[in-house]
């Protein structure tokens, strides 16, 4: 038998990424983290269990939010934006600009903002646990085991529909993040 020797082409050439850039991504995602996690512990310290887990669930969504946007940005085709800016409909330079830095752009919506939400709920999750041991007497390792599950079904399967949804709308999605940041001045 022969072995074939196959050469894929990638979409776009690819540009080095500049060791700034993954510096400046590992000290945004420590400050998002630490904001995240100090909201989540001040909350969660004063507030009864349902209040708390509110708080987690919030947190949950954000997570999920923030994971379509970037699935949405890594998808997107740029073709459309351009008609779009040589007619100069507004957000459509801005969401060239998003596509064409969709690395940077996913992994701060996937990977600071979607990863750490997920952490941070996790770690909010067993804070409500402790909450329910002192509170009401329940089994921890019972209580930890449940949340524990069902914080992570919520994300796993919260985040499997937003994906399925930023695929097939990833354009849309990517010309109302480009309409939020462009300037308030044009039409």
């Amino acid at each position: 038998m022969k072995k074939t020797k196959v050469k894929f082409n990638s979409k776009k050439p690819r540009k080095k990424v500049k060791k700034i850039i993954i510096v400046g991504i590992t000290i945004l995602t420590f400050f998002t983290s630490l904001v995240f996690s100090l909201i989540s512990n001040i909350l969660s310290e004063n507030m009864d269990v349902i209040s708390a887990t509110l708080v987690v669930v919030t947190i949950i969504l954000i997570g999920i939010m923030f994971d379509m946007l970037g699935v949405a940005v890594a998808t997107a085709d740029e073709t459309p934006f351009h008609s779009m800016a040589s007619s100069k409909v507004r957000g459509s330079k801005e969401s060239l600009f998003i596509i064409r830095r969709a690395g940077i752009f996913s992994t701060i919506f996937n990977d600071v903002i979607g990863d750490v939400a997920g952490i941070v709920s996790g770690a909010a999750t067993a804070g409500i646990v402790a909450k329910l041991i002192l509170t009401y007497n329940v089994n921890g390792l019972v209580a930890s085991i449940i949340l524990s599950s069902m914080v992570a079904a919520l994300t796993v399967g919260g985040k499997a529909i937003a994906k399925t949804i930023a695929m097939n709308n990833s354009n849309e999605i990517v010309y109302k993040i480009g309409y939020t940041f462009s300037s308030k001045g044009k039409n």
